[in-house]
């Protein structure tokens, strides 16, 4: 029993759509999250502290949550995190709160901090769509960052921010980090009673770019046909792209098959 072979752009597209997802991967570089939680009161203080336990293992720790108290001072401290981390996926929630009272005498103060910190190098250019809500305290906010090392992509946002959230956006190759943090922080004085505290939700995923997004917007529509097209008849092509669609090494009409089989099968 024989079979016919594929046609050479079929072949063309399938290769490059798995080369593409080969490159939807991050490679995680460090990990630096992390819980703190202190509580002082007087010359009393208690502090705890969680990591995980492996580099970008899933990091879901019991709370924390400290006190300390020295006649009609008392604090509380707390933090919590639950985060996972895959080459394609970050997900996460934090939070972190302090309170206290002082009637008079022993001054007390409070401080914790939830801090997610993932770096991460890129191969090729990937989409990234990222969703996040982040909340504000009394005083304390909320706070994401994604950094490109190269200083070619820079987004930072807080609880002040309008939420929730959301970027969609091909990023370079290079280097970055996604960072998102919330901390409380309070300091007693003579008959106060204060609180304070924030949280942050992150959702990001990494995508590959698809092979017929031709001017690479995110979307798969005519303007990709006409980008195509043009640079198929020799005008400049959209950046990162070329008109030897099969990658073949030849500009010709395999090419043209193989964008046109590329577009009609969509993303």
């Amino acid at each position: 029993m024989s079979s016919t072979p594929a046609h050479p752009w079929l072949v063309a597209v399938a290769a490059l759509a798995a080369a593409n997802a080969a490159h939807a991967q991050a490679t995680l570089l460090s990990d630096v999250r992390r819980l703190s939680a202190t509580a002082s009161a007087g010359s009393a203080t208690h502090a705890d502290a969680a990591t995980p336990s492996s580099p970008f293992a899933p990091f879901s720790p019991t709370p924390l949550s400290v006190h300390a108290t020295s006649g009609t001072t008392s604090t509380t401290a707390s933090a919590s995190q639950s985060s996972s981390v895959s080459p394609s996926h970050f997900i996460a929630s934090g939070a972190a709160s302090a309170s206290g009272q002082r009637a008079s005498g022993d001054p007390g103060n409070a401080q914790s901090s939830s801090s997610f910190f993932i770096s991460f190098r890129l191969a090729s250019p990937t989409w990234i769509t990222l969703d996040a809500t982040l909340t504000l305290g009394q005083v304390s906010k909320a706070q994401l960052l994604l950094q490109g090392a190269a200083g070619q992509v820079s987004f930072i946002r807080d609880a002040q921010s309008p939420q929730p959230i959301s970027l969609h956006s091909l990023l370079p190759a290079g280097d970055y980090t996604l960072v998102a943090f919330a901390a409380a922080n309070i300091s007693l004085f003579p008959g106060s009673s204060l609180a304070d505290g924030c949280s942050f939700a992150l959702d990001a995923a990494l995508h590959p770019p698809c092979p017929a997004d031709f001017d690479q917007d995110g979307f798969v529509d005519f303007f990709d046909f006409d980008a195509f097209v043009a640079c198929f008849e020799g005008d400049p092509c959209p950046p990162g792209s070329s008109a030897d669609f099969d990658q073949d090494g030849f500009v010709d009409f395999f090419d043209f098959d193989a964008f046109v089989t590329a577009f009609e099968a969509g993303c």
